[in-house]
């Protein structure tokens, strides 16, 4: 994975909320366009295409709203505490 791609993903996670799906419109207006320039190769289409891999990944979710795709961050889910105890003890 290229360093340039990495940025794209992470500018794409600080901008979308845990709380409100967001249109691809909503989440161009939105992101740092200071840390967009710094990005080679930031367009549209690199922007679904980073939106795809990450819900591929499981750190977004694809939402229909009034026919209209939106995305929304999901929250990580822990290991049972049983397990992480397990793995504490065992390290």
């Amino acid at each position: 994975m290229d360093s340039s791609e990495q940025e794209k993903y992470d500018l794409l996670l600080e901008t979308l909320s845990f709380y409100e799906p967001m249109s691809l419109e909503k989440i161009i207006i939105d992101i740092d366009a200071v840390k967009a320039k710094k990005i080679s190769n930031f367009n549209k289409e690199a922007l679904e295409v980073a939106l795809n891999h990450l819900i591929e990944q499981k750190l977004i979710k694809q939402i229909s709203v009034n026919k209209q795709k939106t995305w929304i961050r999901v929250f990580k889910r822990k290991r049972p505490w049983w397990k992480r105890l397990f793995w504490f003890f065992k390290y």
